[in-house]
Parts: structure tokens; C-alpha cells; sequence
């Protein structure tokens, strides 16, 4: 019983590391990137 949990306490610590990393990383990202992405073109492009 207390090995499962801890293996689900471990499990969860590198999920938790996991999305740590990923939200860390995506506030260094800029802005008009995520424009990029969003509507497949440049930010002043008309199409």
C-alpha cells in the first residue's frame, strides 16, 4: 500500500517538474509568436 503511494507521489513530482519547465518556458516566449502560430501568417499580414 505505501509503496503505491509513493510511487504516485513520485509520479506526480516529475509531472509537476514537467509542467514547471513547460510553463517557464513558455513566459520567455514573445507575443507575436503566438500570432504566428494562431493565424499561420505574420501579425500584419491581411490574409
Amino acid at each position: 500500500m505505501f509503496l503505491l503511494g509513493g510511487l504516485q507521489l513520485t509520479m506526480m513530482g516529475v509531472i509537476g517538474g514537467y509542467l514547471g519547465r513547460v510553463y517557464v518556458e513558455s513566459q520567455d516566449r514573445p507575443l507575436y509568436s503566438l500570432a504566428l502560430t494562431a493565424r499561420g501568417g505574420l501579425p500584419g499580414d491581411p490574409s
